[in-house]
């Protein structure tokens, strides 16, 4: 009877996949998935995909956690290929194609990388993902990535892009909780109620992202959120205590590019930590299971 070690998962999956030694092209696909599963195992990895109907501001959103303006914003569905935000000493690109070539980029500033990104990334000059990206992986030196949390860019979901729903829908079995991103004007549609529905066994934790609270008045706010916390539970079936965060991220973004200390803190203290607080717990939650 053969024994079987008593290995560690990650030891595991280095075994599984080193016993595939000429491996075919879906194989390979296949190994590249458990290599990155080895990878999140070992490092504690906790990936988070930002979700959402296009233009709702999920780019602007991450802009705004980051505090910097690395990720290609606009008037029409922007994202088309998922992102991966990872923290890192200096920024840097992995752009790794379906053909297994792997090319990397040390842009010098926020503007150039964003300018690079884009021409893999978006819509408009990658369209259909012509250039047969698989991954992009951008490394940044940025505060809110050294708690061991990976952020995902989505492609907004619902535009007349189909692969883009698709390229989201495919993200989340890799991911250990969504930051879905809705706006108070329109407030949350149909489409989106039933893209939540959906994807909700898919999503084991969410938290959800109440973007351009500035367009509408201070004193409708509170009413906006209401709103949407009980279009959630009734028509998505959402959990009542799912955390809702209400927020300006293009008004905090401007505020922490200009300088505006005073005008960024309430954004940055009230909003962003505490995302990032729910985030951590969620990460706990995930090593207790």
């Amino acid at each position: 009877m053969n024994h079987v070690p008593n290995l560690a998962l990650p030891d595991l999956l280095s075994v599984a996949a080193s016993s595939v030694t000429t491996p075919s092209t879906s194989q390979r696909k296949i190994l590249e998935r458990l290599d990155t599963l080895r990878e999140r195992l070992t490092t504690e990895r906790f990936q988070l995909a930002v979700l959402g109907q296009f233009k709702r501001g999920k780019s602007t959103v991450l802009n705004a956690l980051l505090e910097q303006s690395v990720l290609p914003i606009g008037v029409v569905p922007v994202t088309a290929i998922p992102t991966f935000l990872e923290p890192a000493a200096a920024s840097k690109i992995r752009v790794a194609y379906v053909s297994g070539k792997v090319e990397e980029f040390e842009p010098k500033s926020p503007e150039a990388l964003r300018e690079r990104l884009s021409v893999f990334v978006t819509e408009e000059e990658n369209p259909r993902n012509v250039l047969n990206v698989a991954r992009v992986d951008v490394f940044l030196p940025a505060e809110l990535l050294e708690y061991g949390v990976v952020l995902i860019d989505t492609p907004g979901v619902g535009s007349t892009h189909r692969h883009q729903t698709a390229a989201a829908d495919a993200i989340l079995p890799e991911c250990d909780a969504a930051l879905l991103v809705v706006s108070a004007d329109p407030p949350i549609t149909e489409v989106e109620i039933e893209y939540l529905a959906r994807i909700r066994q898919t999503v084991a934790r969410l938290i959800v992202v109440l973007n351009k609270i500035d367009v509408i008045e201070p004193h409708e706010r509170e009413k906006a959120s209401s709103f949407l916390r009980k279009a959630l539970v009734d028509h998505a079936g959402v959990d009542p205590f799912t955390p809702i965060f209400s927020v300006s991220a293009r008004d905090a973004l401007r505020a922490k590019e200009s300088g505006d200390a005073e005008a960024f803190a309430p954004v940055d203290s009230e909003s962003s930590k505490n995302i990032w607080f729910n985030f951590s717990r969620a990460k706990n939650a995930k090593r207790s299971t």
